[in-house]
């Protein structure tokens, strides 16, 4: 059985000698992975089944155990619960109950359940109590809360790495009338995130940056965060995943770009040149790893070749390995 089994989370923290103690400490709370759900942070009730969750030992204790947290990664929420506890989960502001009337023809009404996220402010007194936190990762489909990098920049100062790749779609479940014909299931889409405190990550001393799905107003605040970094910037590691990323970005990259190693992107927009491309080939001057990755935008066919040439001509001696991967639609010049 694992060390992070809930079961055994308890009897590991109290019922041995100090060296399996500290030993446990190490395994449940060097990386802490929470579930983007209100259940997680109600947990103080011996009877709820996440009551020895990890989490729950962190908050109650955060002068012992905040410490000793490295990494803090949210992921997806998990599905909603029983059909009986629908509505005494409502009433906890757990779940979200709404009355879906897309489907003009179905006389019956039907209702959809999803898990409720993590409120902000709970999120913000775990952050607080995680002082030498080094790595936060983000990948629920739910957009953290718009304060989270103003939080990390208070508390966290040894953070190196910010991810956001949300997974999946936050999902649902159906709770339809035996009656009434269910309508085709369409799957939502991922909300953007704006992203409204990122340029506040300049602050601390970030190596890795991984972002995707950020809307129109979070490129400018990434624009705006890359111009805040310049030539003291230390990222080393950058992926950038979203609509929005054109030739201006690119020069924003290159401002901080003098410790850049590897280079990730990966857009489906249209906006990206040759233009932006070459201004990283002939600004990142320690570039070892590029890629670009399912790419679509006004790219000429001679892109191609630009980073032999640029390699022979000793613009970037140091990029050793250029990988590319384009989808058959995209949206290429000649």
């Amino acid at each position: 059985m694992s060390a992070t089994s809930p079961t055994l989370v308890a009897v590991l923290l109290s019922a041995f000698g100090t060296r399996v103690h500290a030993s446990a400490v190490r395994v449940l709370f060097t990386f802490i992975t929470i579930s983007d759900e209100a259940h997680c942070f109600l947990a103080f009730n011996a009877s709820h089944p996440l009551s020895s969750h990890p989490l729950s030992a962190l908050l109650l204790n955060p002068d012992r155990y905040g410490c000793v947290v490295k990494r803090i990664t949210v992921t997806d929420a998990g599905l909603p619960p029983p059909l009986e506890a629908f509505e005494a989960e409502e009433a906890h502001g757990l779940v979200m109950i709404e009355e879906d009337e897309s489907d003009p023809q179905t006389t019956s009404k039907q209702s959809r359940v999803a898990v409720q996220p993590m409120p902000a402010w709970n999120l913000n007194e775990l952050l607080a109590v995680c002082l030498d936190l080094e790595e936060f990762v983000w990948c629920s489909s739910n957009p953290p809360p718009d304060g989270v990098c103003e939080v990390l920049a208070e508390h966290c100062p040894r953070l190196v790495n910010f991810t956001f790749k949300p997974d999946a779609p936050m999902r649902s479940v159906s709770r339809t009338p035996k009656t009434a014909v269910s309508p085709p299931s369409r799957r939502p889409a991922v909300p953007k995130w704006d992203a409204p405190s990122l340029s506040l990550l300049a602050a601390l001393p970030v190596t890795k940056l991984h972002i995707t799905r950020l809307s129109q107003q979070g490129s400018r605040a990434l624009a705006v965060l890359l111009s805040h970094l310049g030539e003291d910037s230390l990222l080393e590691d950058v992926n950038l995943d979203f609509v929005w990323l054109d030739d201006l970005l690119c020069q924003k990259v290159v401002e901080a770009g003098r410790r850049i190693r590897r280079f990730k992107i990966d857009t489906c927009g249209t906006k990206l040149t040759d233009k932006g491309l070459i201004s990283i080939f002939e600004g990142c001057d320690v570039l070892e790893d590029f890629g670009l990755v399912e790419a679509q935008g006004r790219l000429s066919r001679n892109l191609w070749f630009l980073t032999v040439s640029y390699r022979v001509k000793g613009v970037s001696y140091s990029m050793h390995n250029t990988s590319t991967a384009m989808l058959m639609h995209a949206s290429h010049t000649c």
